[in-house]
């Protein structure tokens, strides 16, 4: 069964200063498990609560459903895909479903001696309860001391076009391995976490 975890069509962004590369797809149909590995940060524990979700998705049959237990910790999806694993610059498209902001991250610049998450960890900030769609490109660039930096933007889709929530510079990714994977925590209460549509972008 499909997971709704998907790739899509080729993209080149527009630029300005600092400009962002031109983007492709990563070609594979990343379906759960093949392409996807399931974790617990910071531990060697594979989490294996996860599901595929077949009641609410945005396409059918099924969407990605991370479910840990009560006080369970951060969990998180690693991509696996061969293109993915050293991502300097990129992009991630898709729908996110939760309940609580504070605890659904995209992870980016991962080091994983032994799958433990340890990166740049950004927190889409919106609706609960609603299917919504982000957008999250990194690339190289300089911050305001002229710094070399990595860039990082995140959009929301707000009807026609996407909206800006963040830009924020860190610290230059550099070196290899650059994982990067989707995934959350939860906190007193179990969670509904759910992804569908992911697309995985690189530079060309």
């Amino acid at each position: 069964m499909r997971s709704g975890l998907k790739m899509n069509n080729k993209l080149i962004l527009p630029s300005k200063d600092n400009p962002i590369p031109a983007l492709q797809r990563v070609p594979s149909h990343h379906s759960v498990p093949r392409d996807w590995s399931f974790w617990r940060v910071n531990t060697e524990e594979e989490y294996t609560g996860w599901y595929l979700d077949d009641v609410e998705f945005v396409s059918s049959p099924s969407c990605l459903n991370l479910y840990p237990p009560i006080g369970y910790g951060p969990c998180y999806a690693l991509s696996e895909y061969a293109q993915t694993g050293n991502m300097l610059e990129g992009r991630i498209i898709t729908y996110l479903k939760y309940h609580n902001y504070r605890w659904n991250y995209f992870w980016l610049h991962l080091a994983i001696p032994y799958k433990g998450a340890m990166g740049t960890r950004i927190t889409p900030t919106y609706l609960n309860y609603e299917w919504q769609r982000y957008r999250i490109t990194w690339w190289f660039a300089y911050d305001y001391q002229n710094t070399p930096s990595t860039r990082v933007r995140l959009e929301r889709w707000n009807v026609d076009d996407w909206l800006l929530l963040s830009e924020t510079d860190y610290p230059a990714f550099s070196g290899s391995p650059n994982y990067i994977a989707i995934g959350g925590a939860c906190s007193n209460a179990r969670w509904d976490n759910r992804w569908d549509n992911t697309q995985i972008y690189i530079a060309t």
